[in-house]
């Protein structure tokens, strides 16, 4: 019996060390949330966040595109954010596996997906949208009251600080 419950806390110890190790890779690194100030009137700020899942998806991290160009790559507790012009927006993901947890085999399958559209919508100029991406691949558009406490602990994961062009542009 002793060696049976030895066994067990060995594994339970393995499994809390794993759960550590993914917890970890799953977090975001950058600077903390700070609104960005003095943007131009002709143009509709756009934040994007995830906010801490724990350990579900802890290892993937989100390629988030605004009207086909990738603007983040979000973690746990990440945001990112583009200048969009006014007009029709189009915010899709592609799940990216982290290739140091499952490997470059899985890495290289995902690199072919398409990304999955999530939401399209009419931005107007000068105006701010928050949307919260969650673990379940759904982007809910928030009010800011909503979204600010939240957004503030995120940090940010900006691919590049870019304005997209609007679809009536291509």
């Amino acid at each position: 019996m002793m060696k049976k419950t030895r066994f067990d806390k060995r594994m339970l110890l393995v499994l809390l060390m794993l759960a550590g190790v993914f917890n970890v890779i799953g977090c975001a690194g950058g600077e903390k949330f700070k609104p960005i100030e003095n943007i131009s009137s002709d143009k509709a700020t756009v934040y994007i966040y995830r906010p801490s899942t724990g350990l579900f998806g802890a290892g993937y991290n989100i390629q988030i595109y605004v009207n086909g160009e990738m603007i983040g790559l979000l973690s746990n507790n990440g945001y990112c954010y583009c200048l969009c012009p006014e007009k029709s927006i189009t915010v899709s993901y592609r799940q990216n596996c982290n290739a140091l947890v499952w490997g470059p085999i899985i890495a290289l399958a995902e690199s072919k997906q398409k990304p999955m559209e999530l939401l399209s919508f009419d931005a107007e100029a000068g105006v701010e949208y928050y949307l919260h991406f969650s673990y379940n691949a759904v982007l809910t558009q928030k009010d800011k009251e909503d979204a600010l406490p939240k957004i503030r602990k995120c940090k940010l994961q900006n691919y590049k600080n870019t304005s997209p062009k609007s679809k009536s542009q291509d």
